[in-house]
């Protein structure tokens, strides 16, 4: 029951904020983006804070968001299970010619990152990595501070063995993105071909929420544009365009450019993507 107050916590400051013309669930998937992903931790052992919020609270719509919690964690535990479960199934038994994601030099993300005139102290972490070579590159030019995260811990194992000594030097972490809870704030968020398969508001509104506490400079965005495929590894995506993507993004990040660019798969077929470059607002008006 306590996870339960906490929600329902976020629910009722939610609805103070954004106004009655949210339904209850509207205002539940916004307060479940930002508790479970951002301040979970902080909150859910705050009894004194619990007990206040119960004062003066309707039993009857806590009772009913206490079974919506239950529902939409449910729903949404199977989902997370699943996509992990094809995520190792499909690094565990393909090789990287064999998946259409496969570059052998990232150069697009390396262009994108040494114009931002970084120096190698740089935090930068890299959403949905795996076995992506861009960490190779990045340490070869001498980049202290790399995270790479993947859903899939084969995938990162396989990206381990092939950097050998150098993989001590790079910060793994195994996680479903909607589930990451970082520790540090990153000067570069780059993700090429991740967030696109989140398809669900809900998923999106967790990853945004994330972004927008724990970067502290750039984002760079590559996902399939609307002239792109419409499923990737057997799974549906989220097609996006330069006005959808700054939408999404915009509340704390200003778009410094964006542009669209074929990539050619393992197996010489064109696909598109557009990528975006945004920039944190620091002085907002």
């Amino acid at each position: 029951m306590c996870a339960s107050a906490d929600f329902f916590f976020w629910g009722v400051s939610l609805r103070k904020n954004y106004g009655s013309g949210y339904s209850l669930q509207s205002l539940f998937h916004r307060g479940f983006s930002l508790l479970s992903f951002t301040q979970f931790q902080e909150y859910k052992n705050d009894f004194k804070s619990i007990n206040y919020i119960f004062i003066g609270i309707n039993e009857y719509y806590f009772v009913h968001l206490y079974e919506l919690y239950d529902s939409i964690f449910y729903k949404n535990s199977i989902m997370e299970n699943a996509m992990k479960k094809h995520w190792e199934t499909v690094y565990e038994t393909k090789n990287p010619d064999q998946v259409s994601w496969t570059q052998e030099k990232p150069k697009t993300a390396l262009d994108l990152i040494h114009s931002f005139g970084l120096n190698k102290s740089a935090k930068i972490i890299d959403i949905g990595g795996g076995d992506s070579k861009l960490v190779d590159f990045l340490l070869d030019e001498g980049f202290e501070n790399i995270t790479v995260l993947d859903i899939s811990e084969k995938a990162i194992e396989k990206a381990k063995l092939r950097l050998g000594a150098n993989a001590n030097k790079v910060n793994w972490i195994v996680s479903d993105i909607t589930q990451f809870v970082p520790t540090i704030h990153y000067d570069v968020w780059h993700d090429r071909a991740a967030f696109h398969f989140l398809t669900a508001q809900e998923q999106i509104n967790s990853y945004v929420a994330i972004v927008n506490k724990f970067v502290s400079n750039y984002i760079i965005i590559g996902t399939f544009s609307e002239n792109g495929p419409k499923k990737c590894s057997g799974l549906d995506i989220k097609q996006y365009s330069k006005e959808t993507l700054t939408a999404t993004f915009q509340n704390e990040f200003e778009v410094v450019n964006c542009f669209t660019e074929d990539h050619t798969t393992p197996f010489d077929i064109q696909q598109n993507f557009i990528f975006c470059v945004f920039k944190r607002i620091h002085n907002k008006a």
